[in-house]
């Protein structure tokens, strides 16, 4: 099994979130609600992010790539189930990805 499967291989991944995983990201990832949730492997020792990191990511689905976003951290995957119901207007934004969108806009 690769090391993307066995990252969620104890999850029911609801079936309207979408596989956005990336080959070169360290764990997979799906997108819903405006949101991307990165799934890191259950055992901490096999996590490529290292022990210090929570299993589950999310961010703002648009900010990807973008450092100073905003991103919420879990090893709960039912606090991940409350948190990408509230909308994404609801967060902080990306400064960096606001300045970016007003100089395409020009």
């Amino acid at each position: 099994m690769n090391y993307f499967k066995e990252c969620i291989k104890d999850l029911d991944i609801p079936s309207n979130w979408e596989n956005v995983s990336y080959g070169n990201d360290t764990c997979p990832s799906y997108e819903y609600n405006g949101y991307q949730i990165f799934i890191e492997h259950k055992d901490l020792g096999e996590r490529a992010e290292g022990l210090n990191h929570k299993r589950f990511v999310i961010i703002i689905a648009e900010e990807y790539g973008y450092s100073d976003g905003w991103f919420y951290d879990s090893d709960d995957f039912n606090t991940v189930l409350k948190e990408i119901k509230k909308p994404t207007s609801s967060r902080p934004q990306s400064k960096t990805l606001s300045k970016d969108k007003l100089e395409n806009d020009e």
